[in-house]
């Protein structure tokens, strides 16, 4: 529900997924970001630690997630990822 919300109401990428931008943004807006736990590089490092696809080429492509955004199960796999790294200390 939070995804489908963000992506459509506040963010500029396109249904149904969430670009970089977007979800930096969002980490921003929500106070996700600090220098003490999370710092932008943190988030950038998640992003694309998520967003990897260990197969490529055509064997590797899902036609609904785009290589550089988050589809849905993406981003719930990168909130948990984020609360591990914020609250693990």
């Amino acid at each position: 529900m939070i995804f489908e919300q963000y992506v459509m109401g506040q963010g500029s990428s396109n249904y149904p997924t969430m670009s970089m931008l977007d979800f930096s943004a969002m980490c921003k807006r929500w106070g996700i970001i600090n220098r003490k736990d999370l710092s932008t590089n943190d988030i950038d490092r998640l992003f694309f630690a998520v967003n990897f696809e260990e197969v490529q080429g055509e064997a590797g492509d899902l036609e609904d997630n785009p290589d550089q955004e988050l589809c849905r199960y993406e981003f719930y796999e990168i909130v948990v990822r984020l609360a591990k790294l914020k609250f693990e200390n």
